[in-house]
């Protein structure tokens, strides 16, 4: 045959690195990307809340002052400092006792936010490192179709419906990645262990109970609101109670995200040593 498509030509090996560092790349740069809104976010939710707080005080000292139902009020010389259009509104009592109440409200939400944006960056990196295992996968088995050799059939009636080998080749790639991807993270860790020879976890310096922890909170946010199960305490931390709410603290966030970019990394970095051992280059290895 001119072409062995089961063959790791040096072309296909050539694009195959590249393509796996653009996924390697992809996913660093997202990272970095949740790392700056994430200290952007925190400021902000500090800032905002301080500056409701002002205002609060501002506010209440009309309402404190017990002044007469009704009465309109101009806003004292305590609220100088604010805006000049702002300086101008008037208020009745009743109608500023109504805002404070809104204001207050607000205010209070400021101590649940932080808990909230640590929950959606730890599911969102969760994600970020889903979705490279599984862009990695089908890159491999797309540039080395020898991999998706196996004891699975396909029939006659399902192979021709195929325009081309590539076709072909890229829906029984989608069909493995699947395969993969929907076991959990013990087992696709196993995957590479036993299929590519990598131990992505030493390379990352990350044990493998450290990923599966980081995996099940983010399941345990999605699936359960957050509630600590049994297994879970037993298994990850048993300094949290089963049946209460998991609070996560800002470095252990910090630190769950770490762990996912370094394994992420090593599996990009172990599969370029494994079918391109001579290559070298920059970027090829995560925080």
């Amino acid at each position: 045959m001119a072409d062995d498509w089961k063959a790791l030509t040096p072309p296909r090996r050539r694009s195959l690195v590249d393509a796996l560092k653009a996924k390697q790349d992809s996913f660093n740069q997202a990272n970095w990307a949740l790392d700056l809104f994430l200290n952007f976010a925190f400021d902000a939710i500090k800032k905002q809340q301080e500056l409701t707080g002002e205002i609060l005080v501002r506010l209440e000292g009309p309402i404190n002052a017990q002044i007469s139902s009704g009465q309109p009020l101009k806003l004292d010389a305590s609220m100088a400092e604010l805006p000049a259009k702002t300086k101008q509104m008037e208020l009745t009592t009743d109608e500023l006792a109504a805002l404070v109440k809104v204001m207050r409200r607000s205010h209070g939400t400021f101590d649940l936010q932080p808990q909230i944006l640590r929950e959606m960056v730890l599911i969102y990196s969760c994600a970020l490192f889903d979705g490279l295992i599984a862009d990695t996968l089908q890159t491999v088995f797309v540039h080395v179709p020898a991999q998706l050799q196996s004891g699975r059939k396909l029939t006659y009636e399902e192979a021709l419906a195929f325009d081309s080998r590539q076709d072909l080749v890229a829906e029984l790639a989608h069909r493995e990645t699947i395969e993969v991807t929907r076991q959990n993270i013990e087992k696709q860790m196993a995957y590479f262990s036993t299929t590519h020879h990598l131990d992505v976890l030493e390379s990352a310096g990350v044990t493998l109970d450290d990923i599966v922890k980081v995996t099940e909170q983010r399941n345990l946010f999605v699936h359960n609101n957050g509630i600590a199960s049994t297994s879970y305490v037993q298994k990850h931390d048993n300094t949290r109670t089963p049946g209460k709410r998991i609070v996560l603290e800002d470095e252990e966030m910090r630190e769950s995200i770490r762990h996912l970019a370094r394994v992420g990394n090593e599996v990009i970095n172990g599969l370029v040593r494994k079918f391109a051992p001579n290559t070298e280059g920059p970027g090829m290895r995560g925080n």
